[in-house]
């Protein structure tokens, strides 16, 4: 687990080199969140196909109509259905994904 900002628990305390690393920030809104979100709402890149099919089975698996296994095969099968959508809107390709030391990406 990496440190990505300040204490979200109350009362809890980074030691102070650490600390001071995060003095000048200031949550807006949702980013607090760690980068570990991306995927919890379908394709990353606001996909909004993506987005919809994801209600439409967490939906399934909170009301009971499927099993966690399910809703992980629905998720699997739905980021990459989407993928390549997810890439363009990362600017990126499949070629960029299958050779990794061409960098800068998406360029």
């Amino acid at each position: 687990m990496a440190l990505n900002g300040p204490s979200l628990v109350y009362d809890v305390e980074i030691p102070g080199e650490w600390s001071s690393l995060f003095d000048g920030l200031t949550f807006i809104g949702n980013c607090q969140k760690g980068y570990g979100q991306m995927m919890a709402r379908g394709a990353p890149g606001d996909v909004q196909n993506s987005l919809r099919d994801w209600y439409d089975y967490s939906q399934q698996f909170l009301t009971g109509k499927i099993s966690i296994d399910e809703w992980a095969s629905k998720h699997k099968e739905n980021i990459m259905k989407y993928l390549d959508d997810s890439l363009a809107a990362a600017t990126i390709s499949r070629a960029d994904l299958e050779n990794p030391q061409n960098e800068p990406t998406g360029k």
